[in-house]
Formats: C-alpha cells, sequence, structure tokens
C-alpha cells in the first residue's frame, strides 16, 4: 500500500480536499479495506509524490533562510550604536535566523524523507481485529518491483496519476514472514477549563468556547513531511486558535458587567488523535449539554488571506448566517459559508449532540501538518480580526434571550479514523 492518495497535485482531482488529507488517503481506511477483502498482512511505502515535495520545501526552507539571515543581517548593520536595546534586538533575531538556518542544513545532511514511521503509525488496537502492518523503504519495494514487474513505485503512481485507476498486480517469486507484537501503554491527558459565569434568569444555560492545544510532536503518523523527525511547532494549527482562545478570555473576563449567559472556555487535548478531547467532555460534561446553546470553536485562525475566512457549521442555526453578515459588515471578511456541523474540528464532537455550532477557519496552506508551520508567517493582525468578530458574536449569542435553534444538516459524519474514534482532526 501507498501513502496518501493519487493526483496529489491536482486540485480538482477526485481525492482533492480544502482542509487536510482525504479521508480516503488515511492508512487505517485502507487497513479496513484490506480487512474486509481477507488480506493477511499489509507492508505501506511512502509514496514518491510525498517524498519527492519533501525535499523540494526543504531545499526552498533553506534558501528563504538565507534570504532572512541577509535581510536580518542589513537591518542589524544598520542600528545605530547609540541604540542599545535595537543592536540587541536585531542581534536577537539574526541569531534566531542563524539557528533555524543550521537545523534546516542539519537536516538536509542526513535527510529522512523515506525514514520509517514509528510504531503507531498503521494504527491502535483497540482489541478488534487488526492486520499486522509493516513500513518498509522504497528501495526495498522497488527491489520486489523491478523483478516481479519491471517497474519502480514512481512508474506506478505515475501510471494511476494518469487515469485515476488501480493498478493492483501479484508479485511472482516473493513471499513475506514476519512477526508482530503489541504492548499498549495508556497515558493521561487533559483538557484546561474555564469558566465565566452568567448573571440572571439566563445564567444556567452555557456557550462553549473551544479550540485544541496538541499538534503532531515529532511528526509520525499526522505529518505531511515524510519520515520528519523535527518539532512541528503547529504555530497555526492550532497555536493560533490556542492563543486566540486565551484573548477571547482575557477581553470577556475585563467586561465590568455579566453577561446573560455562562461562558465555557475549552483548551482541548487529543484533537490530532480524534477529537479525545472534546468527545470526552461531551460525554462528561462539566455543565448540562440540554443547557448548552452553542458551541463556536476556532482552529487554524493564523493564516488569512486576502480577507477569507470560512465557517462551518453556518447551516446548524437559522441564526448563524444572517447575523454573521450583519457583523461582518464591520469586519470586512470575505466569508465563505460550509453549512454542514460535521468538519474537521472539534465543534463536530457538540454538533453530535444537538448543540448549534461554528467553527472559524482561515484556510489550508502548504506549511500545513509540516515542520515549516512557525510563528513568523502567522497573519497576527487577521488573528485579532477574527477575536474581534467572534467576540462580537459570543456577546451576541449571550444577550439574545432566544437560544439558538438547532438545525440537521444532511450530512454523514467523517469516516471513522480507527479503532472506535471518530476522526476529523486537522
Amino acid at each position: 500500500l501507498m501513502r496518501r492518495n493519487p493526483g496529489q497535485n491536482d486540485p480538482h482531482g477526485p481525492f482533492a480536499t480544502g482542509h487536510g488529507i482525504s479521508r480516503h488517503a488515511e492508512l487505517r481506511t485502507k487497513l479496513s479495506q484490506a480487512i474486509q477483502h481477507g488480506a493477511a498482512g499489509v507492508l505501506f511505502i511512502n509514496d514518491p509524490y510525498s517524498v519527492a515535495k519533501a525535499a523540494t520545501d526543504r531545499t526552498e526552507s533553506i534558501t528563504k533562510a538565507q534570504a532572512e539571515i541577509a535581510t536580518l543581517a542589513d537591518e542589524y548593520l544598520a542600528a545605530p550604536d547609540a541604540e542599545g536595546d535595537k543592536v540587541a534586538a536585531a542581534r536577537d533575531k539574526l541569531k534566531g535566523a542563524v539557528d533555524r538556518w543550521k537545523s534546516l542544513k542539519a537536516s538536509a545532511e542526513k535527510p529522512e524523507d523515506d525514514g520509517l514511521m514509528k510504531f503507531g503509525y498503521a494504527g491502535h488496537n483497540d482489541g478488534k481485529k487488526g492486520l499486522p502492518s509493516f513500513h518498509i523503504t522504497q528501495a526495498q519495494c522497488n527491489e520486489m518491483l523491478k523483478a516481479a514487474l519491471g517497474k519502480t513505485l514512481s512508474d506506478l503512481e505515475t501510471e494511476i496519476d494518469s487515469d485515476y485507476q488501480p493498478r493492483s498486480a501479484l508479485l511472482p517469486g516473493w513471499k513475506i514472514q514476519g512477526t508482530s507484537d503489541v504492548k499498549q501503554v495508556r497515558a493521561d491527558v487533559s483538557n484546561v477549563i474555564g469558566v465565566l459565569e452568567g448573571e440572571g434568569p439566563l445564567a444556567n444555560e452555557t456557550i462553549v468556547i473551544g479550540a485544541h492545544y496538541d499538534h503532531v510532536g515529532r511528526g509520525g503518523e499526522n505529518s505531511l513531511a515524510p519520515g520528519s523527525t523535527d518539532i512541528h511547532n503547529g504555530a497555526d494549527d492550532n497555536a493560533s486558535g490556542t492563543a486566540a482562545l486565551l484573548e477571547l478570555a482575557r477581553r470577556l473576563s475585563s467586561r465590568p458587567q455579566k453577561l446573560p449567559r455562562r461562558l465555557v472556555f475549552i483548551a482541548f487535548t487529543g484533537e490530532e488523535l480524534g477529537l479525545l478531547g472534546s468527545a470526552y467532555y461531551v460525554k462528561e460534561p462539566v455543565f448540562p449539554l440540554d443547557k448548552t446553546i452553542a458551541m463556536f470553536n476556532m482552529d487554524m485562525v493564523g493564516r488569512l488571506n486576502d480577507d477569507k475566512l470560512t465557517m462551518f457549521g453556518s447551516g446548524t442555526s437559522s441564526r448563524w448566517e444572517p447575523e454573521l453578515k450583519a457583523l461582518n459588515e464591520a469586519s470586512g471578511f470575505k466569508l465563505a459559508f460550509k453549512p454542514e456541523g460535521f468538519g474537521p474540528s472539534d465543534h463536530s464532537s457538540f454538533y453530535g449532540k444537538k448543540i448549534p455550532v461554528l467553527h472559524f477557519f482561515t484556510n489550508n496552506h502548504p506549511d500545513y501538518h509540516r515542520p515549516s508551520d512557525d510563528w513568523e508567517k502567522l497573519n497576527v493582525e487577521g488573528m485579532f480580526r477574527v477575536v474581534e468578530m467572534l467576540e462580537r458574536m459570543i456577546i451576541q449569542t449571550a444577550e439574545t434571550p432566544e437560544r439558538p435553534d438547532y438545525i440537521e444538516v444532511k450530512q454523514k459524519p467523517m469516516a471513522q479514523r480507527g479503532g472506535n474514534r471518530p476522526y476529523f482532526g486537522t
């Protein structure tokens, strides 16, 4: 099995998606199909396109880092000697740029674009039927393919991309023998919750504002940089949403007058592993779900470009779209409305409990789930604009006497990612 999906460079292909990777690209989806078709085991391989792109991205990152050093060096040399603070700040910025360049160069000297993924990439054993699954290198796979078919992985990928048809084939003369064993280790992780109590007859009703604070660590399962063990900082996904959550809590807690309804701020854990934090909250809520009138979510709100802001869940209440349009007269966004309530983040858990939701998203970018998603690329001014609009939306929802109505949008939840864990995560 090759990772990912055909036509990754085709924005209009059958597997193209505007946010994240296609669910059909998930290895767990492929393993589920293999089980249904009676497979005894699976060998999976990094797809050539992703490996080649990782090399190209690394080269581009080094070039950009060199250009940044040149720019910051000029700023450092131009800083007046008499202004010590400016000289020190320019020196620190230059040192940071040099350190980033050194890190990129070190990675380039020992590239792991076709590196083997750490244990767990193929899925988590939940006690149900599974498959022995092993990751092999492209070199190992090509040795078998050339001998049996006279082709390489790149040849097969090119053929598949040309017509989106499978090239499954027996490999005569080859057999696989191996053993596998699994030891489960459980760990405790936590949601972080803050509460602003309301005041008045509606104070027992709750509005949830959320953002996930986890990311993908040093790559692996959810990384789009094959083999990378560099830190994936996740500045946009989802430090941007977490920062916005904290800023909203600061602003709303500074109001001299309490709002009529309770506000619950939640930094969710485990979103990247399958909405674990939000799924747990709706199972064990701090405040009753039947008194929770709305959930507002922020996931990847740090890359505002050309004023485009996507609103998932706009059809989950009849109030959302007209209210957003009215609020946007002052905000000036180019709003894209996505009516569905099930989607790529923690709001899905609440929508599954018949709670109207809105998910704020500034759209995808080439650094998504890669080590290059760093703070320097954030549009901080754009983040403030998102926060300002959501703050007004929260206040309006809290102050309107009638709670938002719930609308069931005709859409199926996204496919399960593995075991009994639903996956919508970014």
